[in-house]
């Protein structure tokens, strides 16, 4: 069970299915290497949130090209993302989670930063 904290961050997870009919296989990737199908890592959950155009009030291109997009809706998007990672965790998922998350790929090379607020950016060169 969720203590009363972490309940309501379930609940608003939740909600969010209400706004966009939620399907888990809209949110599935084929892995390159083994073949199998799986649920998306952050970034490419990014690529298929912007693909998606019921989703074009959370999220757009800026310029598609060189990969910038910017977050309109940071809550939903969080809140989505942690539908789609479908773990029960006791750990919150909110907007500032959520871009942690985004953040730890300008280490790996796979996102630029853009220094500005609530856009990011693709390394398509990668």
């Amino acid at each position: 069970p969720l203590d009363s904290d972490h309940s309501s961050e379930f609940e608003a997870a939740l909600r969010v299915s209400t706004d966009i009919p939620f399907k888990v296989s809209d949110w599935t990737v084929c892995d390159k290497v083994t073949g199998r199908v799986r649920p998306p890592r952050q970034n490419e959950f990014l690529f298929l949130i912007l693909e998606n155009p019921r989703y074009a009030t959370y999220v757009q291109w800026i310029d598609r090209k060189d990969g910038v997009f910017k977050i309109l809706d940071p809550e939903h998007v969080a809140s989505l993302w942690y539908r789609v990672k479908n773990r029960r965790t006791q750990g919150v998922m909110d907007y500032d989670t959520f871009a942690r998350g985004i953040r730890y790929y300008y280490k790996t090379g796979l996102m630029i930063k853009t220094h500005r607020k609530y856009t990011f950016r693709f390394n398509l060169r990668e």
